[in-house]
């Protein structure tokens, strides 16, 4: 078998841990040993991401926008309406237009694009890449999948929701599933959409309209389990659905993606921590899509954790990180659980198609959408501020 040794071991190559890795490279260029674990697999992922302004203040800040900038939309408008999927005519209730100095207010990446220009950016880089999964993890050693053994000073676990090296830690999770799944694909249309995303809160759950480059839109539908599967099922189905919402808006629909659906689950891990080992990303949390917050809490998590390691100079003992770590899921874990708890509560009011509850709804969007602060206050919350 052949030992290698590492200071600095990722394991996972999704989003958060490309994301990682390129964050580090500036620490390998001066002497680190970095190296990251995962197999090879084909990128066809079809979904979406809404980078807000704090991730991309972090990417300028780890080096990397350059590279992700030239496939990433600027939305510089936004418009939100409460009403059901039976209505005809949709008023917007709360609006976000250009004119405001929060604009844009995130920025849209189609996940497969924002994979490769993190692949290409880290191409031929002082990173070890491994291609390999891990069989065994006992504290400092792994054991790959290619006999290989590795041995490592710390370990940053990205390897996602149903993380292995999670499980290894003894780290329990705390789960939800939802009788939702959300539905994903992305659709050409013959009008422009003008940098405009629309989110539509409905009975059956919201769905989201988000421009992506070109005349093309990202379209997120959380459903209950059944139709979503109907819809996959037989997507001309869909396409009519979505005609009769938004057609005057977009003009005629076509698939350029066929619809997947995701069962909805969000679980946040007990700590984010052990020994010499921290989560981030899905492997850590996931949440509710309901105001698109996954990756940029996957970004925090990558901010505080580097923060906590490096500014704090921790690796020259384990005591001291120990100390950082425990930081770090301190920092972390209040502000996701309470976000996901928020976003739970949101949902479920949303979900509410009683009169009474869309009345209230309604007093309070209209409200918000008549006092700048307030709007200023939830732009902030939005921008990761």
């Amino acid at each position: 078998m052949n030992e290698h040794a590492y200071d600095i071991t990722i394991i996972g190559a999704g989003l958060a841990g490309l994301t990682c890795t390129a964050a580090l490279l500036p620490h390998a260029k001066n002497g680190l040993k970095i190296a990251l674990i995962a197999p090879k697999t084909a990128h066809n992922d079809i979904r979406t991401t809404a980078l807000n302004p704090h991730s991309k203040h972090l990417l300028e800040d780890w080096g990397i926008w350059q590279a992700i900038e030239p496939f990433a939309l600027p939305i510089t408008q936004i418009a939100l309406t409460d009403s059901l999927r039976s209505d005809v005519i949709r008023m917007p209730s709360l609006t976000f237009n250009e004119n405001d100095s929060f604009a844009p207010y995130f920025y849209m990446v189609e996940n497969a694009k924002l994979l490769n220009a993190l692949q290409e950016y880290l191409k031929d880089s002082a990173i070890q890449f491994i291609n390999a999964s891990v069989e065994t993890h006992a504290s400092e050693t792994l054991t790959l999948s290619t006999d290989e053994i590795l041995t490592t000073q710390f370990i940053i676990a990205a390897d996602g929701f149903e993380s292995s090296t999670r499980a290894y830690a003894n780290i329990n999770i705390t789960r939800k599933n939802y009788t939702e799944s959300a539905l994903t694909c992305t659709l050409s249309h013959t009008k422009s959409h003008h940098s405009r995303a629309i989110q539509h809160f409905f009975e059956t759950g919201p769905l989201a309209f988000l421009p992506l480059q070109g005349n093309r839109t990202s379209i997120v539908w959380s459903l209950p389990h059944d139709e979503a599967n109907e819809f996959c099922a037989n997507p001309e189905t869909l396409l009519n659905a979505i005609s009769k919402i938004q057609s005057n808006t977009f003009g005629e629909f076509s698939f350029e993606t066929q619809p997947i659906a995701y069962p909805l689950r969000t679980h946040v891990a007990q700590k984010f921590h052990a020994q010499n080992l921290a989560l981030i990303g899905d492997a850590a949390h996931r949440i509710h899509p309901l105001a698109g917050q996954g990756l940029n809490q996957g970004y925090k998590d990558i901010e505080i954790l580097l923060a906590q390691i490096f500014e704090q100079n921790t690796r020259k003992s384990s005591e001291n990180l120990q100390k950082s770590l425990q930081n770090y899921t301190k920092k972390r874990h209040s502000e996701v659980f309470l976000l996901q708890q928020v976003q739970t509560a949101l949902n479920g009011m949303f979900l509410n198609p009683s009169h009474s509850h869309r009345f209230i709804r309604q007093i309070g969007m209209n409200l918000i959408n008549a006092a700048p602060p307030l709007k200023k206050t939830l732009m902030k919350i939005g921008a990761g501020r």
